[in-house]
């Protein structure tokens, strides 16, 4: 049985402890497949922090942070890089069968600005991997360029990669047109 799964009434009530995990590194792993091109090479890249309580008898709330070193491949020049992303995480909980109860037979639903912050569990075990790894997706970039510290040799690998050639073509196609007479102006001065 994973350590992963918290037990409902073994939870403090109205008082934040800390969960002690102890995630084997297969859980880990198959914690963190499928971020796109994001991978996590070691399980010792990952560290996370849950402390839970319980609001009253049903609802949960789950906070912490999590931590993970990811290799990915640049956008741009194609490089192998390393990203580290930091989130902290808020979760409410509820069981499933009170929050369909809720709003059974509505065919519109309005939800107050707390329930969108709400999500749901089902028996009597909440498992803590989803919301972590969640946690951690939202904090990756759509596009997975190189960062600040890498620029300079992304740039030459980049370079590498399309050659001077069509770096000068995709220039001269990114001018804006406000500027096309000035570019003429310049391809001509160049040419004499």
């Amino acid at each position: 049985m994973s350590t992963a799964l918290l037990h409902i009434k073994q939870i403090a009530i109205e008082r934040a402890e800390e969960v002690e995990l102890k995630l084997e590194p297969a859980e880990i792993a198959a914690m963190m497949v499928d971020l796109g091109d994001y991978e996590l090479d070691s399980p010792e890249d990952f560290e996370v922090t849950v402390r839970a309580q319980r609001v009253g008898d049903l609802t949960v709330r789950l906070t912490g942070d999590a931590w993970a070193k990811l290799t990915y491949t640049c956008g741009r020049c194609l490089e192998r890089r390393h990203l580290e992303v930091e989130s902290l995480f808020e979760y409410v909980l509820v069981p499933k069968p009170v929050w369909s109860d809720r709003f059974e037979g509505t065919d519109e639903v309005a939800l107050s600005e707390d329930e969108l912050d709400m999500d749901t569990y089902e028996g009597d075990e909440i498992d803590v991997r989803p919301f972590i790894r969640e946690a951690l997706a939202l904090e990756l970039p759509a596009f997975s360029p190189c960062t600040v510290q890498d620029e300079a040799e992304c740039d030459e690998a980049y370079a590498r990669l399309v050659g001077d050639e069509v770096e000068k073509e995709l220039e001269e196609a990114t001018v804006d047109l406000r500027w096309s007479k000035l570019a003429e102006l310049k391809k001509q001065m160049s040419e004499d």
